[in-house]
């Protein structure tokens, strides 16, 4: 139901944070239909037993995990790591991987965990009635480990090497093997090997003899059941009479002229070819010409550089993934050219292998510099220093540099560290304190370990608060000065429109008249009856 394709390696991930459930656990909800261990998935998605069958017991799920050779990946919390644990104990070929609360770093312990399946070559085979099956396999990497059924697999795998596996099948009664299944062999990730074990319990080949048989001795022994009757003088290998000198020709060394390159038994013209355990040496080939030591080595003499770059074949270094070069000395990413400190050829140079230097440069990663600017060793040695002291990332680098368990200089003159002498030099932290560390530079050119001063110059602290207050106030003041300046030019621009107005009005040329159209608002109207006093007239009469 889940679609692997054919020899694929098959990986179940499961990823929780709670438990699991066991055979039995059914029975509380009323279930009491053991599981038949089948797949009941419908379109491929939906479980449709959940409700009619009991969960299965772990036997059952080893059982079904042999079958198809699945290999099951606990990724878990915490909290459910120990009974996940004990689980895969059970489980051969399962894994537990921690897993985040917040399930974040699932991308990256998968991509670990299937890496390391990948780098996996096992051979698997479910036992069978009637028949031991065994195995040894020749790794190129390393030492076989034994896993499932005691069959042997091989670990650090890449796609240029090659392991070779020898299967044996040991038969058992003949009431055993009858009706015997075939065996199917499997590497994962390259297909499966059925065999067929057909037992021979009446050997009747016995009463056939071929007289003369033209395999034995060209015609001159007698062949029974595919093996030669030889003569008592000579023996039978591989069912063909030979003697000791029979086909020492064959089994010379071209080159060499030795039999078997003196690495191996000449039997009947066939080198077998010897294997030293105690040295881990082996050799193979037509005349045992080959074997996994004779290979190019490295500046300290590993043979490939070791069996985590190389493997050595027949005279040549089939070199591991990101290794190259004719010993697998050289890294793709450079990393036989970086300094402590990470960077490539100290930034001095480019790398081939190997460092190669500019002009006034040398030494293995070219951190000897005979210049005259590289005689201050403080504007080298600083960036470390703010690394550690700002607590940045990435300061793993610094460590063989800046230490704390160096002593305090007890003068400011021929100070030491590690018996070179050390330079005193300012610098600033990201509190912006002013302070002086100690550094001294090896007859190499590289940096020892640096002595820190405990005594910093900081500035002080500042109050902000009259700070503030002082700047509310000046906008007070400055708001205040503006209102007046304003009035005062709206008091100037007013007079000088007042006196334009009088200029103006003094230069009318026009005289001051009484419209004829003009009646007054108030008429005069005398009584007739009126008769005024002497009095009155008198003052009538002055008037006029």
């Amino acid at each position: 139901a889940i679609g692997w394709k054919e020899g694929a390696r098959r990986v179940v991930v499961v990823a929780t944070d709670a438990g699991y459930h066991i055979a039995g656990e059914g029975r509380l909800a009323g279930i009491i239909q053991p599981n038949d261990g089948m797949c009941h998935l419908a379109k491929g998605r939906f479980y449709t037993a959940g409700l009619v069958q009991d969960y299965p017991s772990v036997g059952l799920l080893k059982q079904v995990l042999e079958r198809y050779t699945v290999l099951p990946i606990f990724a878990v919390t915490q909290g459910a790591s120990q009974q996940y644990t004990a689980l895969s104990e059970q489980l051969p070929g399962s894994s537990v991987l921690p897993l985040s609360k917040n399930s974040s770093n699932i991308v990256l312990i998968l991509k670990s965990e299937l890496e390391r399946l990948a780098s996996i070559t096992n051979l698997t085979a479910l036992p069978h009635d009637g028949v031991k099956i065994t195995a040894d396999v020749v790794c190129p990497v390393g030492d076989p480990v034994y896993g499932l059924h005691g069959l042997p697999l091989c670990n650090n795998m890449a796609v240029s090497l090659t392991a070779n596996f020898t299967v044996r099948l040991t038969g058992g009664t003949c009431k055993e093997m009858e009706n015997m299944k075939p065996i199917t062999m499997r590497v994962l990730g390259f297909g499966d090997v059925n065999i067929t074990v057909v037992p021979v319990c009446d050997c009747g080949c016995e009463s056939e003899v071929t007289v003369n048989s033209p395999d034995c001795g060209n015609g001159l022994y007698n062949e029974s059941c595919g093996v030669c009757s030889c003569p008592e003088d000579q023996r039978t290998y591989l069912g063909v009479c030979c003697n000791q000198t029979a086909g020492v020709e064959s089994c010379r060394n071209p080159s060499t002229n030795d039999v078997c390159s003196n690495w191996g038994v000449c039997e009947c013209g066939v080198c077998e070819c010897t294997v030293d355990e105690a040295l881990g040496v082996r050799y193979w080939g037509k005349h045992c010409e080959c074997n996994n030591a004779n290979c190019p080595t490295n500046q300290e003499g590993i043979v490939c550089s070791g069996p985590s770059r190389g493997v050595c074949d027949c005279g040549e270094c089939r070199c591991l993934e990101n290794y190259n070069g004719t010993a697998c000395e050289c890294q793709d990413d450079g990393g036989e050219c970086r300094n402590a400190e990470g960077e490539i050829c100290s930034g001095n140079g480019r790398c081939d292998c190997n460092c190669v230097c500019e002009e006034g440069y040398e030494g293995k990663y070219c951190q000897v510099c005979k210049l005259v600017k590289c005689k201050n060793i403080c504007d080298r040695s600083v960036k470390c220093l703010q690394c550690k002291n700002n607590e940045e990332e990435g300061c793993e680098k610094c460590n063989n540099i800046i230490s704390a368990n160096v002593p305090p200089p007890l003068s400011l003159s021929a100070y030491k560290i590690d018996t070179f002498t050390a330079k005193r030099c300012p610098a600033t932290d990201a509190n912006d304190c002013d302070y002086y560390y100690w550094v001294a530079q090896k007859s190499d050119g590289s940096l020892t370990t640096i002595h820190i001063e405990d005594i910093k110059d900081c500035p002080e602290d500042i109050d902000y608060l009259p700070i503030i207050l002082a700047i509310i106030f000046g906008m007070l003041v400055l708001g205040i000065l503006l209102l007046l300046l304003w009035k005062l030019y709206a008091n100037y621009r007013d007079r000088k429109e007042y006196q334009r107005f009088l200029q103006e009005r003094n230069k009318q040329l026009w005289g001051q008249a009484e419209s004829p159209l003009f009646k007054p608002a108030v008429t005069k109207y005398e009584n007739p009856q009126y008769q005024p006093t002497l009095d009155k007239r008198a003052s009538d009469n002055e008037t006029r």
